[in-house]
């Protein structure tokens, strides 16, 4: 009977977890960053590009998550469905591993349906269907290999122990980091010393060999320079970060002690029992601390992948733990299925129902458009867009994330695919609104030639050849903002709420009688300096200069005339304001553009 019930719950739980990533899919939720990345590197390995370059991460398909199994499962997303077969092979992975677990928890004493419970406990714990949210991760593949390979171990079958620990480590690189912990684990916490040399050994080798060998050698410009910048207050090198563990440790105690919510994501579900585990818990530690000192957020947050594999080590200590507590182990299983339980509701209304309650008809519009795209053109898009058009050889996006770290601009994009040629076929994709400095690359674009040629609802196409000067992003956490003297955002970019957009001028017609926002929260990143902000409109029915209506930025507010309006602004540290710009409905006009000009407090 627990066979049954663990079998049902499995299917039930995969079943939903493909349910979610799909409606992501076919939503515009799922991320080119994430899965448009595996679409495009599979798509070429599977045509027969085994360097498989991603012009999304500008580096090859193998430096980005040292995953091997990215080039057999490349086929599978060739002919056996695309991104679903993606998909199902994550829920696949998870189901492997809570079966993994009931078999761990049944082989070290515990009854069959006090393992039932630990491993519908583990299909309940937050992190595994938050781990779904970035659409496809080879965590997932890692996941199972892992937990296998601890439940050969204990079963004494040393040869396929190492046949899955090195699976395991082929599928995600940041295995290594938990292999090392485990390997610690052994020899203090159960004094298997040769067992915990060579998981530890084995640790720093591949990872010394692929940091300091494969990557620079093979992989010029792969992403190890992202890895360790996120950890630069330790040091900038691999061993620059490994020593700077022990000699910045007050850094370190710092760090962690920021990260209250995130241990409280890690451990309440399980009640914290796993610290009473054995040779697992530094390998849950390992990964918890190179997660907590991270200066990236997403690495301390339970709705993406990098708790995945972590959540694995935390099942296995806690199994570990269960076997000390004989007399009330049925106790602190239904504690912690009852805390996992209430946990991951709490997560499920706060952030997969609102998920899962997205919906539009924007995908169609979307393959349609790109449809008319030739293939020799470079791509240039939003996050969310760029995924569908994967098999375009060039495909790069305009991010909200740490510009200038991880993507590269059009520039970069033009290089790649013509490093000679003055002029390089490219199409610009956006559904509006758009993020301002998209919208400034948008602007240029059309001073140099570039001519609307899709629009349909909020989405549109830009075509053109011609390279031009794409403004400087800044390297800020909140986005890409321009740090030039002067930018521009066309507002018919924006999220128009009163008005309509005149697709051959590129502005907004704003009707009479009708009062209220034309565009709101406009959001932009002001430096400190000096700041003119200047909106350009012009009146339909009347010459003269009449007030049209209201410019308000942050507190800030100032008339709109049917000319120009103009507001300046002294900024003296980093401000993060919302531009909304009304009509008092009196009069019918247009609007142009938002023309921020920027002169910086500090001169050489």
């Amino acid at each position: 009977m627990s066979y049954v019930l663990l079998g049902i719950a499995i299917v039930l739980f995969c079943s939903f977890q493909v349910f979610v990533s799909v409606h992501k899919y076919l939503n515009l939720e799922a991320t080119t960053m994430d899965l448009g990345y595996a679409e495009q590197t599979m798509w070429k390995i599977s045509h027969g590009d085994w360097w498989a370059f991603s012009s999304v991460f500008q580096t090859p398909a193998l430096a980005v998550d040292g995953s091997l199994w990215i080039y057999p499962l490349a086929y599978g997303f060739r002919f056996l469905g695309g991104a679903y077969f993606l998909f199902v092979v994550q829920a696949l992975g998870t189901a492997i591993a809570a079966w993994g677990l009931y078999r761990i928890a049944y082989l070290r004493g515990l009854s069959k349906w006090q393992s039932t419970f630990v491993s519908v406990t583990f299909l309940l714990y937050p992190a595994i269907i938050g781990g779904s949210q970035f659409d496809f991760h080879p965590d997932f593949v890692a996941l199972p290999f892992i937990i296998w390979a601890y439940y050969f171990y204990r079963a004494n079958n040393k040869i396929l122990y190492y046949v899955f620990l090195v699976s395991a480590i082929l599928a995600k690189n940041v295995v290594l980091i938990s292999i090392g912990g485990w390997g610690i684990g052994l020899i203090f916490w159960e004094r298997r010393i040769k067992d915990g040399i060579v998981a530890i050994f084995l640790s720093l080798l591949i990872l010394v060999v692929e940091f300091k060998w494969i990557l620079p050698t093979y992989f010029p410009g792969a992403n190890e320079s992202l890895v360790l910048s996120l950890y630069g207050y330790l040091g900038h090198t691999l061993f620059g970060v490994i020593t700077g563990l022990f000699q910045h440790f007050s850094l370190v105690l710092t760090h962690l002690s920021h990260d209250g919510v995130y241990a409280f994501l890690i451990f309440a579900p399980v009640l914290a029992i796993v610290f009473f585990g054995s040779a697992s818990v530094m390998a849950t530690l390992s990964l918890f601390i190179f997660n907590g000192i991270s200066s990236f957020a997403a690495q301390q947050a339970i709705n993406d992948q990098y708790q995945v594999i972590l959540s694995g080590w935390v099942f296995l200590a806690l199994i570990e733990a269960l076997l000390r507590f004989k007399a009330r182990r049925s106790l602190f299983i239904f504690g912690t299925f009852l805390s996992t339980m209430i946990l991951e509701s709490i997560f499920m209304v706060i952030v997969i129902v609102p998920e899962i309650t997205v919906n539009n008809n924007y995908v169609a519009q979307v393959k349609k458009a790109i449809s008319h795209i030739p293939m020799t053109d470079v791509i240039y898009t939003q996050n969310h867009l760029g995924l569908w058009a994967y098999r375009y050889p060039v495909v790069g996006i305009a991010t909200d994330q740490a510009p200038g770290r991880l993507l590269d601009t059009l520039p970069t994009l033009w290089k790649e695919a013509n490093p000679k040629a003055k002029n390089v076929p490219t199409a610009i994709i956006a559904r509006s609104p758009v993020r301002p400095y998209l919208a400034d690359v948008i602007y240029n674009a059309v001073r140099n030639g570039y001519r609307i040629t899709y629009y349909q609802d909020h989405l549109f196409i830009l075509n053109g050849s011609r390279r031009f000067s794409v403004p400087k992003p800044s390297p800020d956490v909140w986005g890409w903002e321009p740090t030039g003297r002067s930018w521009v955002v066309p507002l018919w970019t924006q999220g128009v709420i009163t008005g309509g957009i005149n697709w051959r001028n590129y502005d907004v017609e704003i009707p009479q009688g009708k009062p209220g926002p034309i565009i709101e929260n406009l959001w932009l990143i002001l430096y400190p300096g000096q700041y003119k902000i200047t909106l350009n409109c012009s009146a339909i029915s009347s010459t003269k200069k009449e007030r049209v209506g209201v410019l308000q930025i942050g507190k800030a507010r100032i008339p709109i005339t049917s000319v120009s309006t103009s507001m300046y602004l002294n900024i003296r540290h980093v401000k993060i304001v919302s531009v909304s710009i009304l009509t008092n409905g009196h009069y019918e006009f247009e609007v142009r553009k938002l023309v921020i000009y920027y002169r910086s407090f500090h001169h050489n």
